[in-house]
């Protein structure tokens, strides 16, 4: 089992999180990746575009997900 710890930085980022977000004009969630500093971004990417593929096979039918770039 690894745990997010074990791979990543977790802190808070914001005071309050009561904000809403929107994408293509429906309700949605932020997930926000930062690279490490000294990391290679096309490494990193091609690693998080792999989990986002991996997870989303375990999504409900009516979720989605989307990179904003």
């Amino acid at each position: 089992m690894i745990y997010l710890e074990d791979v990543a930085r977790v802190e808070l980022g914001k005071f309050t999180y009561s904000s809403n977000s929107f994408v293509d004009g429906k309700r949605a969630s932020i997930l926000m990746i930062f690279q490490s500093p000294g990391s290679n971004a096309l490494h990193n990417g091609k690693y998080v575009y792999a989990a986002l593929a991996k997870m989303k096979k375990s999504f409900p039918a009516d979720v989605d997900y989307k990179v904003a770039l």
